[in-house]
């Protein structure tokens, strides 16, 4: 089998591309980028496809990128190849590799979806997995993390995966194929760069075979986290929202079922991946006898353990944050607010929309329920002066509340009045630890109470 063949099989067992696919091809000017192009030139007719080419100026090494941008354009142009140049400078930054990174993936997926591409391919080969696995093994991992690169990843397809280095510098050399070199790789401070100079050649020397060895590794390792993926169904309940996951225990699972399902959650779900110590962090505070309580909060994405219908909730949401104004108001409309998580006044809190059950605990301190039955608007303002709650059929200055509570000026200046149609009609007291929530006469939720709505604290913003 030669390399065209063995990319085509490739391609077919890990079902990458179809019929009529558009694919944008993310290239630098080097060999790994040039050997996928000229792999795509050949294989596109018999797979019956469409692509395009990406490029990144990253604008460094004394104009190396410039150049290096302009043989990307010239290759394309001379091979009828729709091409999309972009620059940026990133400056003199710690994180150079990462944040350029970023950058790339951004501008890939923004490029796709404005231009109508389904698939991105990148040029990792076989011995970038090598390098990544071994990487991630000596900077700590899990059974997912040796499973290396995957082949598919959402938009992102990894072609030349099963193609080795080697193979590559034959390929090029035997077609003559023109590319640029990056002098940056030439750089051991880079942790990649210092993984392919100092040690696979120690390796190579010592393991002759140790491709084949990291090649059964990653096979068995996708095999496992697999295998465990499929069981966690029969330990969760899991729904999915726009915006939030939800997941239930249905029978008592190992810490290692559930530290899966939350990791699995955050990676597929929200794009992110967390770490071993955040993994053991999180069940640490599960072990907490609060019932609503934050496991894990970025500032984009949160993880908390909720109280409802009787039952503890896992809940993963992004954070909706408003205005940045001194006191972080929000509104929203009541029938948008229903699902949604917000940070605001240095809390996070949920809303939900729920009919009046015999299953609703009015007394419950960590949840306000308020009768919406005929409003439009939600808010959490700053009390203003002059401000009235209505309690016990009395209207009472809020200004004196607060000086019951006695609450300090830092406590006054950051705790919210929750209003209804510019009403006010709570003020969450317990959420911060400033003794029961009380609710106005007016929105008092009652038997038969057609709208409530129910807002939730899972605690202050760490």
């Amino acid at each position: 089998m030669n390399t065209i063949e063995k990319v085509i099989h490739f391609i077919k067992k890990h079902n990458l591309i179809g019929k009529e696919d558009k694919i944008l091809l993310s290239m630098s000017a080097g060999k790994d980028s040039v050997f996928l192009f000229d792999v795509f030139m050949k294989i596109k007719n018999q797979l019956e496809i469409n692509f395009s080419v990406f490029h990144l100026n990253h604008k460094t090494r004394n104009g190396e990128s410039d150049l290096d941008a302009d043989f990307v354009e010239k290759l394309c142009k001379d091979n009828n190849v729709e091409c999309f140049l972009f620059e940026h400078s990133f400056g003199n930054i710690p994180s150079f590799e990462e944040t350029a990174r970023d950058k790339r993936y951004e501008l890939l997926q923004k490029t796709a979806e404005e231009k109508s591409f389904n698939k991105i391919a990148t040029a990792h080969n076989a011995d970038d997995n090598y390098e990544t696995v071994l990487m991630r093994l000596f900077s700590g991992t899990s059974i997912y993390g040796m499973r290396g690169i995957s082949p598919l990843r959402g938009m992102f397809i990894r072609p030349m995966l099963c193609v080795g280095i080697n193979e590559i510098y034959e390929y090029i050399d035997k077609n003559k194929l023109s590319f640029r070199y990056d002098s940056s790789n030439d750089d051991e401070k880079h942790l990649r760069n210092y993984m392919r100079k100092k040690i696979f050649p120690a390796v190579s020397e010592r393991f002759p075979d140790y491709r084949n060895a990291l090649d059964s590794i990653i096979s068995h390792s996708r095999e496992t986290d697999e295998f465990i993926s499929s069981l966690i169904s029969e330990y969760y309940d899991i729904t999915k929202h726009v915006d939030s996951v939800e997941f239930i225990e249905k029978k008592k699972s190992s810490p290692y079922i559930f530290k899966k399902a939350v990791s699995d959650i955050f990676r597929s779900d929200f794009n992110t991946y967390i770490t071993g110590e955040i993994l053991d962090e999180i069940i640490r505070k599960n072990k907490s006898t609060k019932r609503n309580i934050v496991l894990y909060s970025s500032g984009k994405i949160c993880l908390e353990r909720i109280f409802k219908n009787n039952k503890s909730v896992f809940r993963f949401s992004r954070v909706h944050k408003t205005a940045e104004v001194a006191f972080n108001e929000f509104s929203c409309s009541i029938d948008d607010i229903s699902g949604k998580r917000i940070e605001a006044c240095c809390y996070f809190f949920y809303f939900e929309l729920l009919e009046y059950s015999d299953n609703i605990n009015l007394d419950d301190s960590e949840v306000i329920y308020i009768d919406v039955s005929s409003s439009n608007s939600v808010s959490f303002e700053q009390k203003k002066d002059g401000d009235r709650f209505l309690s016990g059929g009395k209207m009472k200055k809020i200004k004196e509340i607060f000086i019951e509570k006695k609450m300090n000026n830092e406590q006054k200046s950051s705790f919210p009045v929750i209003k209804i149609d510019s009403v006010n009609a709570a003020l969450p007291f317990s959420f911060y630890d400033l003794g029961k929530n009380r609710v106005s006469d007016a929105f008092m939720v009652k038997s038969g109470t057609k709208k409530i709505l129910a807002i939730r604290s899972a605690g202050k913003i760490q």
